[in-house]
């Protein structure tokens, strides 16, 4: 088993959930679509089809009214591509390092936030699924041709959803992916999981960032003020429980 790293704030509902979650086994995934990088698992190669095959496809007499003029079909038809083959694919990323300060700062708040430890088992992980580490390079990839007939081979899906720029590399990222995991069904709110799965990571523990409070300072006892503080209760509360992982909050997990 291997030790990996997710830093994350405690700032929305949503991402409360998705800790609560992982304290419960379970892995709330992303869809690429939604990846903070707009270039990450993006076709920006050499198409392997016409201008004409192109409208074609798009059924241009019905759509051209919803495009504009200037826009090239080429590039709105890969992009409608590029929606066909990753709406299946949901997506989770760790670290290999937990001392990064530009991590803790861009994720985790300006330090306000945690970074869990996680121990990945590779038997719980699926035939649908991968786990590999993320290829960084300038430029992304351009070599791979997409046809509009058919899907992309498994070697070139595998480098666009495992492909990041350069400027990236001091994440140090792991991308967990898999294809057609469950959506999450069940939650009445607007921030559903895109997918969610019984977890192949165990949380084994957890460092508050050196700005965070540990959360001694919630009030328990009353009534949660807002859906927040609600959240944010139920995950510190939670973590509070769990006596079979570490709680830090010092610079132990800093470089400084």
């Amino acid at each position: 088993m291997s030790t990996y790293y997710f830093y994350t704030d405690l700032e929305s509902p949503f991402k409360c959930r998705r800790v609560h979650a992982m304290l419960e086994g379970k892995l709330p995934l992303t869809n690429p679509s939604r990846f903070n990088d707009p270039f990450d698992s993006r076709l920006v190669s050499k198409p392997d089809f016409t201008d004409a095959e192109a409208r074609k496809y798009l059924d241009w007499e019905l759509k051209r009214s919803l495009i504009f003029p200037e826009e090239n079909p080429i590039y709105v038809a890969l992009e409608k591509k590029r929606e066909e083959i990753f709406s299946r694919w949901t997506a989770f990323s760790v670290s290999e390092i937990n001392g990064s300060l530009l991590m803790w700062a861009h994720y985790g708040a300006q330090h306000k936030g945690i970074c869990l430890e996680l121990e990945y088992d590779e038997a719980k992980k699926t035939n649908t699924a991968l786990f590999e580490k993320i290829r960084y390079a300038t430029p992304y990839p351009r070599d791979i041709r997409v046809s509009l007939n058919q899907d992309l081979d498994s070697a070139s899906l595998e480098t666009l959803l495992l492909t990041k720029s350069i400027d990236w590399h001091y994440e140090r990222e792991w991308r967990f992916a898999i294809q057609d995991a469950p959506s999450e069904v069940d939650f009445p709110g607007d921030h559903k999981f895109d997918g969610i799965i019984d977890s192949p990571f165990k949380v084994t523990g957890v460092c508050y960032g050196f700005r965070a409070e540990d959360g001694s300072h919630l009030d328990f006892r009353g009534v949660p003020e807002n859906m927040l503080q609600y959240t944010k209760i139920a995950v510190v509360g939670r973590i509070a429980e769990r006596t079979d992982i570490s709680v830090n909050q010092n610079t132990k997990w800093y470089r400084i």
